[in-house]
């Protein structure tokens, strides 16, 4: 979904948007019915009518593919946070809102999309691996994109510790999401994140009985 602010796009940029969202369906398709290890770079660029060729212009590989959604996640955060005001407000809140929009970003397959890739994740170790390097990227991005708007440098343990307590959050938010939709409860997704958001203060003064 294109935010309200940004121009429209050019009909070659639509294309090829749609062309990248056409291959990390078709992956997430194929992935469930087939599995991971059966299914090849050329079975999913072949299900979209594309060439392998053009596969690996959208994708670095079958694991990067299988983590789509989360790469598409950790973009459409770093764009939020870009655009969000930090004055009066804690780096972890700017995370917590910019996830909260980023999801309402998220095309309507993109839950169904997201629960598959942690299935991925939870059972494959080189997705897993991928998973775990995007997140750390996305984490060393958004510390550089607002470093200099706290007047700081990206390499800060405060601000690094901020960052992190905000992917932790993400992270709790996520696995209680999958394990209530594996029990059948499917809340959404920001309505998990508000819960463990607003548990941090509980959690940080909990302690260990004697």
């Amino acid at each position: 979904m294109q935010h309200e602010t940004e121009a429209p796009l050019g009909l070659r940029e639509r294309k090829k948007r749609r062309t990248r969202a056409d291959l990390a369906s078709a992956a997430a398709t194929k992935f469930d019915r087939d599995g991971f290890e059966a299914t090849t770079v050329e079975a999913v660029a072949d299900a979209v009518e594309v060439s392998k060729r053009t596969f690996f212009r959208y994708f670095d590989s079958k694991e990067a593919v299988a983590v789509a959604p989360e790469l598409d996640l950790w973009e459409a955060v770093g764009d939020r946070l870009a655009e969000a005001e930090p004055a009066g407000t804690t780096v972890v809140d700017l995370i917590r809102r910019a996830l909260t929009e980023a999801l309402d970003l998220m095309p309507a397959d993109w839950p169904e999309r997201f629960f598959l890739c942690r299935r991925l994740v939870a059972f494959n170790r080189s997705v897993r691996a991928e998973s775990l390097r995007a997140a750390d990227e996305a984490q060393r991005d958004l510390a550089a994109r607002l470093a200099p708007r706290l007047g700081t440098d990206d390499n800060d343990p405060v601000l690094r510790l901020a960052v992190e307590t905000g992917f932790a959050v993400w992270r709790t938010t996520a696995r209680l999401w999958v394990s209530g939709r594996k029990r059948g409860t499917d809340r959404p997704l920001p309505t998990v994140l508000e819960e463990v958001h607003a548990a941090i203060p509980a959690a940080v003064a909990l302690t260990a009985r004697p």
